[in-house]
């Protein structure tokens, strides 16, 4: 009776054992995962490397524009500070002997050096 319990159990129990190799699926199934995880993340790295050179290339811009204002705003300033100078050099010259007599030769080649 117990080879005859034994004899089956064993009978039973080996279709379960045949059925092992699934852990071979197991494998696959990690491999598969492994790929898919290495995919996934180097098209994010990606991705994110892409922005990274896009920003970039946008904030050197900008900072080139402000640059730019900035020189054009000092230009500007220059160019009224160096106007408002050469008014006050014109009004400086005009003393009333030069208003009644008129400017003479050496005079005037003297304010244009």
């Amino acid at each position: 009776m117990i080879r005859s319990l034994r004899a089956t159990l064993t009978r039973i129990l080996k279709p379960h054992r045949a059925a092992s190799p699934v852990k071979g699926g197991g494998r696959l199934l990690r491999r598969t995962f492994v790929v898919a995880l290495i995919m996934v993340s180097g098209g994010l790295i990606t991705a994110g490397g892409v922005e990274l050179v896009f920003r970039y290339q946008e904030s050197v811009d900008s900072i080139g524009r402000l640059q730019r204002e900035m020189a054009e705003g000092a230009a500007f300033k220059i160019q009224q500070y160096v106007r408002d100078i050469e008014k006050t050099m014109r009004a400086a010259s005009h003393t009333p002997e030069n208003i009644s007599t008129g400017l003479t030769k050496a005079f005037r080649f003297h304010l244009l050096k």
